[in-house]
């Protein structure tokens, strides 16, 4: 039996370089490869449910490693 194998997945995460001059928190982000990630075409019924609760629309549905300590919610993430 053979295991399913993941891809190399890039998460950009966000890292505080100061403030501008106005008072607002300048951000720059930082990227890192996290491997075995299993990416899949989301359903019709993930797109609409996402879109309906949370005004974001969810094209793909990732499956993060077990043990992973990375914080996915509401990152930028780049595959394929």
């Amino acid at each position: 039996m053979a295991l399913i194998k993941g891809i190399d997945v890039i998460l950009y995460t966000k890292k505080l370089i100061g403030t501008d001059p106005f008072g607002k928190e300048i951000y720059e982000e930082e990227p890192e490869i996290v491997s075995n990630v299993l990416v899949v075409p989301s359903s019709t019924d993930d797109l609409t449910t996402a879109t309906d609760f949370y005004g974001k629309k969810a094209v793909y549905t990732l499956a993060i490693p077990k043990g992973d300590s990375h914080d996915w919610q509401d990152k930028k993430v780049q595959f394929f």
